[in-house]
């Protein structure tokens, strides 16, 4: 860094995708695992209930779960795809894989910048509607999910 060479960022495609930076931030906390889900403010040691407020089948809210394994979150991934037209291969045991494995399997036609900001779209979409839930109250489609 010294010498003016430039490290290699393993998530540098969030910060070159047009996208604002507020969900740039967020997507970097999310594959960090920093963002505050129940699972990690508990570790912290707040006392909160543990379980997800999306689906309600009493999953600890895990970024894995409350982004990927979710009725909530499926729903929300299926209908991206319907409107994209594309699949999206987003299989992995963790959140940091199906990133990567998402943008290795992205469609040959769209390019990686775009491809990043509709990934973060769907995730920044999910995170405010668990948000509106948790601290607005509001009760999402996620009822109606399943």
């Amino acid at each position: 860094m010294m010498w003016g060479g430039r490290i290699k960022w393993k998530y540098e495609d969030v910060w070159i995708a047009p996208a604002p930076a507020k969900v740039r931030i967020f997507t970097c906390l999310l594959l960090h695992n920093k963002l505050l889900t129940h699972e990690v403010m508990a570790t912290r040691h707040f006392t909160c209930d543990l379980h997800c407020v999306m689906c309600g089948d009493g999953n600890l809210e895990t970024s894995q779960h409350l982004f990927f394994s979710c009725k909530y979150a499926n729903h929300v991934w299926d209908q991206i795809q319907v409107l994209l037209g594309v699949r999206m291969n987003v299989g992995g045991d963790s959140v940091e894989e199906r990133w990567d494995n998402s943008l290795r399997n992205r469609p040959t036609n769209i390019n990686k910048a775009t491809w990043t900001s509709r990934l973060m779209s769907g995730l920044w979409f999910i995170w405010r509607q668990r948000n509106e839930q948790v601290f607005c109250n509001k009760k999402t489609a996620s009822k109606t999910v399943g």
